[in-house]
């Protein structure tokens, strides 16, 4: 992996990381949102234990994009930006759904700063992932 992989690469996993804990929605960050509401639908009920709270995941692909970062590897990186498009992308589905009243539970608020700061993070990775790929290929 070259250095201005490997550098995104880390930029990538910070950013993601950092976003975890800012406002994604309506004042609520990550962890206000549980794993189980990403599949089951938003249960309208903030709060729980941060272990099972969505900012795992956030922090899961943030992890293993700064493996990507310190140890090199295009597939870490591409693993970690693709866990926070998942993440990022069931999210906004499941509040989706939930303001338009076809999902569980009420959500409601504008979308905030955490989600864009997410996905720059997860661009920034999975440009690393493939920027690594094509160092890969050339030497």
């Amino acid at each position: 992996m070259r250095g201005s992989a490997r550098f995104m690469a880390l930029a990538g996993g910070v950013t993601l990381a950092y976003s975890a804990f800012l406002p994604w929605l309506a004042g609520a960050d990550t962890t206000a949102f549980q794993l189980h509401d990403l599949f089951k639908g938003m249960s309208g009920s903030p709060g729980g234990a941060f272990g099972s709270s969505m900012a795992v995941l956030i922090l899961l692909a943030a992890a293993v994009a700064l493996v990507a970062g310190l140890y090199g590897g295009a597939p870490y990186a591409w693993l970690g930006g693709l866990v926070a498009l998942a993440t990022v992308v069931l999210w906004g589905i499941r509040t989706a759904a939930a303001k338009s009243g076809v999902g569980k539970g009420a959500v409601s608020g504008e979308i905030q700063v955490g989600v864009w700061v997410a996905l720059a993070g997860m661009v920034v990775v999975l440009v690393a992932g493939y920027l690594a790929r094509e160092g890969s290929e050339e030497g």
